[in-house]
């Protein structure tokens, strides 16, 4: 079984590494797909703890480690540089207050993560179709409380382009 799983893997690596030239693929099973020279991909970590009393807030990144294709503006919100397929993923990190944050988009809410009182982490991810220029971002539910601190950091929000139209 474990050599089945092997040869699986190693067609499946083989099929990544098929020059965009050719017209066949080396196995039956694999599907060559060609990607858009566009590379876009962020990282973003908060180094603060966000508490909020009555109304939303917008989280704020104070750390950037990557941003290919330059879509994630350094603060709080990704735009798309370019038409296609995205995947987005988050964690957040509750306090002695637990903390609800969204995943929007400005077509509204996507998705959620809570984490309840008591220092909790929850994530959640989406793939999501976007237009060039559409804006994504997480947003702090009133009465919550993230945490992260630069030695800590608990709260991130990170993207890539998986398909370009």
């Amino acid at each position: 079984m474990q050599f089945v799983a092997i040869s699986f893997v190693l067609a499946s690596f083989i099929c990544l590494m098929v020059d965009a030239e050719e017209s066949q693929c080396p196995t039956p099973t694999c599907h060559i797909t060609y990607p858009g020279k566009t590379k876009v991909a962020f990282s973003a970590m908060s180094t603060s703890i966000v508490r909020n009393r009555n109304a939303a807030v917008d989280l704020a990144f104070q750390k950037t480690l990557t941003n290919l294709g330059r879509g994630f503006d350094d603060v709080s919100s990704f735009r798309a540089p370019v038409d296609g397929t995205y995947f987005f993923t988050f964690a957040i990190h509750s306090g002695v207050k637990s903390a609800r944050v969204y995943l929007r988009t400005n077509a509204g809410y996507v998705n959620e993560a809570f984490g309840s009182a008591g220092y909790h982490t929850s994530t959640n991810q989406a793939i999501l179709r976007l237009q060039k220029g559409d804006r994504v971002w997480l947003q702090q539910q009133p009465n919550g409380a993230t945490i992260s601190l630069p030695e800590h950091i608990h709260v991130s929000f990170n993207g890539f382009l998986l398909y370009e139209d």
